[in-house]
């Protein structure tokens, strides 16, 4: 399967990507494959979000064009402290 980002490559150069999905599924759930794979593959992070994937088909007609944002989703992380000892600072 093909895409582009409006604004960031054309139909001239399209990203190739694996779906599990086909054009006859709607064209959002699509988009969201496209979105992650630009993401993980293709300096997705340094773009603003959200951008428009245009879907092609193999002979790079367009089959749906979608707007797609992302959360952020926040990760917190801890570390083992010593107990606070009498002559620490507060």
């Amino acid at each position: 399967m093909k895409y582009y980002v409006v604004g960031v490559n054309d139909e001239t150069d399209p990203y190739v990507f694996e779906s599990k999905l086909t054009e006859t599924h709607w064209g959002p759930y699509i988009a969201q494959d496209a979105a992650q794979d630009f993401f993980d593959n293709h300096d997705g992070t340094e773009d603003a979000w959200p951008l428009v994937f245009v879907l092609l088909r193999d002979d790079g007609t367009e089959f749906s064009r979608c707007k797609v944002g992302w959360e952020a989703v926040p990760q917190f992380w801890a570390y083992p402290m010593p107990p606070k000892s009498e002559k620490e600072p507060v």
